[in-house]
């Protein structure tokens, strides 16, 4: 009995020593640049304090100066950088010292390596050229973008709609509307299929993970994957594997719908039917189909939620904007316009750019392994096996880089076109302005994407007019995980 008594109270000593030799930083480690304490990170993390409040608070002083930081996370030391000079080196790096590594080989057995599987983004060499010789034509075929336009419209309509039936001042709460419209106009232009009113909170993968992230433990395992490697299932984690088992089932559910007839003509290269048909023909395995349609739907549909969301939230914020936006394309802008006509605006571009440098979609990507030692910059020494991420967040928003860095302030990109085109070409050029990475692993569709949000903006900004409800509180948790403000909308 004393030997029982002795162990319980050994317990607490043993287990502070198995954490301190779990997180010990790598012999091999870079020394010479900050590293971002262990223990604040997970004190933060139990806090609940989201990532971007955490870079700032905790992150942004060290890094700004130095242009990287060692951080904690998903169980081992990571090298962050937001220098612009370092994320450029990192994703023209074309030698074999540098590794794409995605969830499925960084956290094996997780659920986020359930949920994208090996996929077109995250993989790297032969598999990569395999995915993209079935993927990319599909999705950079050319477009028709009328039926965008038309549901972009309705989807303002609806805004209207809505506002009339609330009482009291009430605001209309966008994201439900916004999720179901990207859902759609992803559907239709990707998979050829016209999707169910989807319910946002059962499945938006960002509504997933916020639910998953209210835990403590749901929280901690972003940190600490090892915690599903014990005996038992946290109860947060057989709840969240069911909503995205859910998820998952009702993507194949409409996907399957989207091959029940023949594709009409001119649809034949739409991604859906070229990833069946590397599969019936045996280049395209049942596991890499699933993986690579439930990526490209995240990034296709609610990526573009979030940012619509961010920019409604901006011009509601910057109402002067608003008007001026409202002001060029009802002027500048025929009734029947075309692709070439919006990309001619210089504000509804510079709006859409600023809206992505203060909001991208990805914040934090950290999906570069090193193979062997790797040298950034002069001095930087990263030892082989080590993760490379890159803050997006962070250099879009460093003050020594873009000046009142923090503000929106479309005016930044210049006042007419060919200025406007200009700074985005050279920002990103240079690595300060990647929200969709740079070179030849730039993001398939971002063009696409792009153009969506030009239409979507330009729809609302025609007929409709709007501002935050006076309750709103902004956070950052709220705006990333598309959690929307409510607007107040009228008649323009």
């Amino acid at each position: 009995m004393g030997s029982f008594f002795l162990l319980l109270l050994a317990l607490p000593a043993i287990l502070f020593c198995c954490f301190l030799w779990h997180t010990s930083l790598p012999k091999r480690f870079p020394r010479n640049i900050p590293i971002i304490s262990i223990y604040v990170r997970v004190y933060d993390n139990i806090r609940g304090v989201t990532e971007t409040d955490f870079y700032n608070a905790r992150v942004r002083k060290h890094i700004e100066k130095y242009g990287a930081v060692g951080l904690w996370f998903e169980g081992q030391w990571a090298v962050v950088v937001a220098k612009p000079e370092y994320i450029c080196q990192v994703l023209r790096d074309k030698t074999s010292s540098l590794t794409r590594h995605g969830f499925y080989r960084r956290v094996p057995g997780s659920i986020g390596a359930e949920l994208f599987g090996e996929n077109i983004i995250d993989s790297d060499g032969e598999l990569h050229e395999h995915f993209s010789q079935i993927i990319k034509p599909g999705i950079q075929r050319r477009h028709d973008f009328a039926s965008l336009i038309r549901k972009s419209s309705q989807l303002a309509t609806v805004f209207l709609q809505l506002q009339s039936t609330m009482t009291n001042g009430d605001g209309v709460a966008v994201s439900q509307l916004i999720f179901q419209w990207s859902v759609s106009v992803y559907g239709e232009y990707f998979l050829d299929v016209e999707f169910d009113l989807l319910n946002f909170s059962k499945y938006n993968i960002q509504a997933i993970l916020e639910a998953q992230n209210r835990s403590v433990i749901g929280r901690l395992k972003t940190l600490f994957p090892i915690l599903d490697k014990l005996p038992w299932t946290w109860s947060v984690t057989r709840r969240t594997r069911k909503r995205f088992n859910d998820w998952e089932a009702m993507l194949m559910e409409h996907a399957a719908r989207g091959l029940e007839r023949s594709p009409l003509p001119g649809h034949e290269d739409k991604i859906i039917h070229r990833m069946n048909g590397g599969r019936l023909d045996g280049n395209l395995s049942d596991f890499h189909y699933k993986s690579n349609m439930k990526q490209l739907f995240i990034a296709g549909a609610e990526n573009a939620e979030a940012v619509l969301i961010s920019a409604m939230l901006e011009l509601a914020k910057h109402g002067v904007v608003q008007e001026q936006l409202h002001s060029e394309v009802m002027h500048d802008l025929p009734a029947d316009y075309s692709e070439s006509d919006l990309k001619r605006l210089p504000l509804l571009s510079a709006v859409i750019y600023e809206t992505l440098r203060l909001y991208p979609p990805l914040a934090f990507m950290r999906n570069r392994r090193t193979n062997e030692t790797y040298q950034l910059g002069h001095d930087i020494l990263i030892p082989a096996g080590a993760l490379i991420g890159r803050h997006v967040y962070g250099v879009q928003t460093d003050p020594a880089i873009w000046h009142d860095a923090g503000s929106f302030k479309p005016e930044r990109w210049g006042s007419d076109i060919a200025t406007v085109n200009s700074t985005f070409r050279r920002e990103q050029a240079n690595g300060r302005f990647v929200p969709f990475g740079l070179h030849s692993r730039r993001c398939l569709g971002s063009s696409f994407a792009i153009h969506q949000l030009r239409i979507a903006v330009c729809e609302l900004v025609r007929v409709v007019q709007w501002r935050l409800s006076p309750d709103y509180k902004f956070s950052f948790s709220r705006v990333c995980l598309s959690t929307t403000p409510c607007f107040e909308l009228s008649l323009t």
